[in-house]
């Protein structure tokens, strides 16, 4: 049984790319505000406030997780 392969025409292939290239850019501006708020509730709320957070967390801190279970409440709305 012979298999015969289509070959992509290189205006097919320039679509993919430019297609592929912009769907990374919607996703990259989709997911950069969720990881935002994840590295600034690690981070230090004074290096936030200063903008100094883009990509990592800055001063490791948990102080708002402590104070947020140490309600009691909370644990009332799961």
């Amino acid at each position: 049984m012979d298999r015969h392969t289509v070959k992509e025409a290189f205006s097919d292939r320039i679509f993919n790319v430019v297609n592929y290239s912009l769907l990374f850019v919607v996703l990259i501006i989709a997911f950069y505000p969720i990881w935002f708020v994840i590295i600034a509730s690690f981070s230090d709320p004074d290096a936030v406030s200063m903008g100094q957070v883009l990509f990592i967390p800055k001063g490791f801190n948990i102080n708002g997780y402590k104070s947020i279970l140490s309600y009691p409440y909370v644990f009332i709305g799961y």
